[in-house]
């Protein structure tokens, strides 16, 4: 029997397109991190800019290809996306699919309008010269920390899933 080779493609794909991701994502929040301690406002700025290319380049065009690619993979693997819904017995796509979809609210809602706030307060720092304690305290947002950690999680959880298929 042969191989469906656009089903090993779309795999490849998504797991090449993971890792983008991951490394999107870890790289974004070391160099935030890393701003956040810092106490010059030009390496802070410098900081974040390579945080927002991460962003770019890597967490935004990683999630959509990693989303579609992991949906045309169950597709042409004829898994049921929906499990149980669909009468499937594999549900761990299920609940990646939620997870996935899940943290899209909170950074519509939260983290959106705090990068907004993030880059006001750096630029009035910037005009000013020095760390001020605006930025120090829209680094220092508990909400967005809650869903930082929230969607690292979901990661976490999402490629133990994948790996894994518990269920």
């Amino acid at each position: 029997m042969e191989e469906d080779k656009i089903a090993l493609l779309l795999e490849w794909i998504h797991i090449t397109t993971a890792l983008m991701f991951i490394i999107g994502v870890v790289g974004y929040y070391l160099t935030v991190t890393h701003a956040a301690k810092e106490k010059d406002v030009k390496v802070v700025k410098g900081l974040m800019t390579l945080g927002m290319k991460f962003e770019k380049y890597f967490i935004l065009p990683g999630e959509a290809i990693l989303f579609f690619a992991g949906l045309f993979t169950a597709w042409r693997e004829n898994v049921p996306i929906l499990g149980f819904l669909q009468g499937g017995n594999v549900n761990w796509l299920l609940v990646s699919l939620i997870l996935f979809v899940s943290r899209f609210p909170l950074i519509m809602l939260i983290d959106v309008p705090h990068e907004k706030l993030l880059n006001k307060k750096l630029e009035e720092a910037l005009s000013e010269g020095r760390v001020t304690q605006d930025l120090q305290g829209a680094f220092a947002d508990k909400s967005v920390r809650a869903v930082e950690i929230y969607g690292l999680a979901a990661i976490v959880v999402i490629v133990f899933l994948m790996v894994m298929k518990p269920f």
